[in-house]
């Protein structure tokens, strides 16, 4: 069981808290872990971080949404391009889709042909001797997806030579 914390120490955590001191810098500079921290931190409803923060849909313009929505719902395009083209996360794309209350790409039927398609290539790229981090760039199927397809397609799997 982990050493108890002083009422001193309760009071420093939420002076450093107070002063906007992360959870992280608190702990190094008090030699108490970051859990206890974040836990006390918590207890006291210290919000460190967040402060001047804003939400996605904040920092988009209506006209801003209705281009990424628009990009997302009437494009083929895969998304990561998409979203090499806007600079979001896949993060940011799907918290701002939810929020909006947009089905996501990959409930939709009519898009699985296209996956299909994108599988075939990729499979087809490892069998001609492309390395995994290509075909993920060139295809967008990333390695335990394209693992999985293997191993349904009875491909064999290639295995790097160990120097020796």
């Amino acid at each position: 069981m982990g050493q108890r914390i002083t009422d001193e120490q309760v009071s420093e955590i939420l002076e450093m808290g107070n002063a906007g001191m992360s959870a992280s810098e608190a702990s190094r500079e008090l030699d108490i872990s970051v859990p206890t921290i974040t836990r006390i931190y918590r207890e006291y409803n210290i919000q460190v971080g967040t402060v001047g923060r804003k939400s996605l849909l904040e920092l988009l313009d209506s006209d801003d949404i209705d281009f990424v929505v628009e990009q997302y719902e009437n494009t083929e395009r895969p998304v990561r391009e998409f979203l090499k083209e806007v600079g979001m996360s896949y993060g940011q794309l799907y918290t701002l889709l939810d929020k909006l209350g947009i089905q996501r790409r990959r409930f939709k039927p009519d898009r699985m042909s296209g996956r299909e398609a994108q599988l075939t290539a990729a499979v087809t790229l490892y069998n001609e001797g492309m390395p995994i981090w290509q075909i993920t760039d060139e295809t967008g199927v990333h390695q335990p997806t394209l693992h999985r397809e293997l191993h349904k397609r009875n491909v064999p799997l290639r295995y790097r030579k160990r120097g020796g």
